[in-house]
């Protein structure tokens, strides 16, 4: 067992409640010391210590912590403003979701780039974050979503050894459109520096797209969204995106950017353990129902009826959350808890290349575990040991 340190809570035992490891069931206790999962099993009190904290899980799913790949705020923060307030805002608001682990997402030149570089540790005060991952500036012009023009630059090693100047070691991943010249250059970069290559915001082909694969992308920038889309004659790059083992997918569960019968066709044909529900969610994700007009980056954000848009009306992220993202995928695929569970946790943990650490309810894997009903309200978040959440 791991031993207890000053920077770790006493020991915790965790009882009584339906474990989700995500890839089984089971019913019993959790034994955590030194941040750590020490012990799973049944009638475990015993092998407690005598100041063990006591956690009942009584009716309750108790699973891995969530791990949303792709967020960019919510709870009234935005990671995009590069402020104390705005990162440890939303670090404890991905924990009253569910949300242990994150990667933040921002874009090429916003306050959030700037800043986050020396000022990363900010953003784990509750939830911790992974990573930085960018959606530009190697994005298509044509296919920018809500990506102001401005920060799609060059395809250039050397804008890109700017950029690893800049963020360094935090840089996780870059999304990249195959069919930009230049592209195929930068994604075989990004895999020798050790950064996940993403296909994404693209306008790229069919025949565009294989080459991109075999130069080393690996993962799928929120798939269906902001990229060409399949048609039976001209098939773009999703046949290859939905079968080829070498892609992990992200898919947007707030029922505006993919219809469900969509994602249970994506989900089903992908496979669980290659599929990652993320939200792209924004600052008014997790805020009170209503609509809701504000300025981000220059640029007008209008909020109605849950989904925020452009003033052209172009989607620019989400309000979603991600225990309404796990309530949703449930709901749209008709998959049990315990079966869809991988995709928001050892999935994603897989993706970043915190596999052996993370997504799992596992001996010697962090203590990240969220306490849940039967309706997805979340009861308690832990961090490596650390209530960081608790339901009032």
């Amino acid at each position: 067992m791991p031993k207890e340190n000053a920077s770790h809570p006493p020991a915790i035992l965790i009882k009584g409640g339906r474990i989700l490891t995500p890839f089984e069931e089971l019913t019993g206790d959790i034994l955590i010391a030194g941040g750590r999962i020490a012990r799973v099993g049944k009638n475990l009190s015993r092998q407690a210590t005598r100041n063990a904290v006591t956690i009942s899980s009584k009716g309750l799913y108790v699973a891995p912590g969530l791990i949303d790949l792709h967020t960019q705020g919510g709870c009234g923060f935005d990671v995009w403003e590069g402020t104390p307030a705005s990162l440890e805002g939303w670090s404890r608001g991905n924990a009253r979701h569910g949300v242990t682990s994150y990667l933040i997402t921002t874009g090429y030149g916003t306050s959030g780039y700037d800043y986050m570089a020396a000022h990363i540790d900010r953003a784990g005060v509750a939830s911790k974050p992974l990573g930085v991952y960018l959606e530009s500036p190697f994005c298509s012009m044509e296919k920018k979503g809500g990506i102001d023009a401005s920060r799609v630059g060059p395809v250039s090693v050397k804008l890109l050894d700017r950029i690893c100047r800049s963020l360094g070691s935090n840089l996780r991943m870059m999304t990249v459109a195959p069919e930009r010249p230049g592209a195929l250059k930068i994604i075989k970069e990004l895999r020798r520096r050790g950064v996940i290559a993403a296909i994404g915001h693209t306008d790229c082909t069919w025949e565009q797209v294989l080459p991109a694969i075999e130069a080393g992308a690996t993962h799928v920038t929120h798939c269906f969204n902001t990229m060409r889309s399949l048609h039976h004659r001209e098939p773009g790059p999703l046949p290859a995106l939905l079968t080829d083992p070498r892609l992990t997918i992200e898919l947007i569960l707030d029922g505006h950017h993919i219809h469900p019968a969509v994602v249970n066709l994506a989900v089903r044909v992908k496979g669980v353990n290659r599929t990652c529900v993320i939200t792209d969610n924004i600052r008014m994700a997790g805020m009170p129902v209503g609509d809701y007009t504000y300025e981000r980056m220059g640029r007008k954000i209008i909020v109605t009826g849950g989904v925020p848009r452009l003033v052209d009306g172009t989607i620019a992220g989400s309000t979603l959350t991600m225990d309404r993202a796990l309530a949703n995928v449930v709901a749209f695929t008709g998959m049990s808890v315990r079966e869809v569970m991988p995709m928001l946790t050892a999935t994603p943990a897989g993706v970043v290349g915190f596999g052996a650490r993370k997504g799992q309810i596992k001996r010697g894997f962090d203590a990240d575990i969220v306490l849940f009903n039967n309706d997805f309200r979340i009861e308690r978040t832990l961090v490596e040991g650390r209530t960081v959440y608790e339901r009032e």
